[in-house]
């Protein structure tokens, strides 16, 4: 009898195809073959509004990262600036030496494949070629895993930090000190790291430190939306005229709405001609700004509506969807 059919032989094999099953399942996400992959079949930011010397941020699977998510009570532990290229975007970021990751490739390897991009202010942006070379200025330099404040190794929201600085004269965010951070749990670790001395005095900029800056403001999200300290909402926030973009089949169109001081849209049109009919808004979440509102076109479309305030108040941003199957993103500004 051979062995293929001896019963004990063929329950090893199940036990075997079960194990590698949970191996893919688990593993291999986090993987970066896998992350190769599947950003070769999945367009993460089709219909989705981005501009070069954007800043995207992300969390990478890890035990480095998942400590830097932890002692800066973050969701992010990675940043990069967006430039495009005539191929299409690319990723520019410290990670090894500063290097080039193809932008579908970036999202893929981080945990969820969730990201967000925060865009810099209208006074800054005449700066972004002047950015974007300077952050240029740092290819190659490897990664600073001792978080030092020096040009020889540098760190992911370092070399944004520094291209903003050098490059429109603006400093991005407050320098904070490793004591000022959570890393009572991690002392064995940072230990181990900088050769067994506690930096508790050094210096840095975070990922979180970037991500709500006063200078930016943010355009996409697919993280859950975060409490800020400080920041409430109310719907006198979203009270008067807002205009900007919508995507539809990956082109960006004009939109025009108009709210009230208690939360109805009492007017709005769009580029494609659909004039929009008074709505209320709902599930508005003081907290975090999120809301969202159903309301119909003049010609019976019903258009379903998912967004947040973003913190400057200024800007609201999110998601669309309509019942002929359509979908895509927003960006509004007052």
């Amino acid at each position: 009898m051979s062995r293929f059919h001896n019963p004990y032989y063929r329950v090893f094999l199940c036990f075997v195809l079960i194990i590698a099953l949970i191996h893919i399942v688990h593993v291999a996400p986090n993987s970066y073959a896998f992350s190769k992959i599947k950003s070769g079949v999945t367009d993460y930011t089709k219909n989705i509004q981005i501009k070069s010397g954007d800043f995207i941020f992300q969390h990478l699977p890890g035990p480095l990262t998942e400590m830097i998510a932890d002692v800066t009570k973050s969701p992010y532990s990675h940043c990069g600036i967006i430039v495009e290229k005539k191929g299409g975007f690319v990723i520019l970021e410290a990670i090894g030496p500063v290097k080039e990751t193809p932008i579908n490739e970036w999202i893929a390897r981080g945990e969820g494949e969730r990201f967000t991009i925060v865009r810099l202010k209208e006074p800054y942006r005449i700066f972004i070629p002047q950015i974007i070379e300077q952050a240029y200025r740092f290819s190659g330099r490897p990664y600073d895993i001792q978080y030092e404040w020096d040009d020889q190794k540098i760190y992911c929201s370092e070399l944004i930090h520094k291209a903003v600085q050098e490059g429109a004269g603006l400093s991005l965010a407050r320098f904070v000190r490793l004591g000022d951070l959570d890393w009572h749990r991690y002392e064995k670790q940072i230990r181990q790291i900088t050769g067994g001395i506690l930096p508790l005095d050094r210096i840095m900029i975070t990922p979180a430190d970037l991500a709500e800056s006063n200078e930016v403001y943010m355009v996409y999200s697919s993280f859950p939306a975060q409490i800020i300290d400080g920041i409430r909402y109310r719907y006198q926030d979203l009270a008067g005229v807002w205009e900007g973009k919508y995507m539809l089949l990956q082109i960006p169109l004009l939109a025009k709405v108009e709210v009230g001081s208690r939360g109805w849209i009492r007017k709005g049109s769009l580029a494609s001609g659909l004039i929009l009919e008074p709505s209320k808004i709902i599930r508005f979440n003081s907290q975090t700004g999120e809301f969202g509102c159903s309301y119909r076109s003049e010609n019976n479309i019903k258009i379903n509506i998912s967004a947040r305030i973003d913190k400057s108040k200024d800007v609201i941003f999110g998601k669309w969807n309509d019942d002929l199957g359509f979908k895509g993103t927003f960006v509004l500004s007052k």
